[in-house]
């Protein structure tokens, strides 16, 4: 099993995903190194809407999503060369056949779906980021 590296900071290193529930399409991101997730309805896969959700919390060094074709989130990012250049973080690609080789965000999508049920789906959310994480000992909301 090869473990990736947790990063020196929170935010360096986001996974990215979507994630479908009750019918509607979600984008799920989270952070490699506080767990921290963060859930956005898919109204659209335009370069904006992708754009807008990434750099909420400000410009990652990395981010790891997969290379499928059905991935809505996957051609915004490709087509917005010149945010990358501008930013200067890097994107990389999983495998769309060996979806452990985005582990991060394959974990955060069953979790973003655990709470997309819930009745409540902001206090589900807060109970998440509140509780600790295995590998810093601490929340991930800080």
């Amino acid at each position: 099993m090869k473990f990736t590296l947790l990063p020196l900071r929170p935010w360096q290193k986001l996974g990215m995903d979507l994630c479908t529930s009750q019918g509607k399409q979600y984008f799920v991101v989270t952070d490699y190194y506080s767990r921290f997730i963060e859930l956005a309805y898919l109204e659209t896969t335009t370069s904006a809407f992708v754009i807008k959700n990434i750099s909420r919390w400000g410009i990652p060094e990395d981010i790891v999503s997969d290379n499928g074709t059905q991935s809505a989130l996957n051609l915004p990012l490709k087509s917005s060369g010149h945010f990358r250049e501008k930013y200067q973080f890097k994107h990389t690609f999983s495998s769309p056949h060996y979806p452990q080789s985005n582990g991060a965000a394959k974990c955060a999508v069953k979790i973003a779906k655990r709470i997309l049920k819930q009745g409540d789906v902001f206090i589900a959310l807060m109970a998440y980021r509140s509780t600790p994480i295995e590998a810093t000992g601490v929340t991930s909301d800080g």
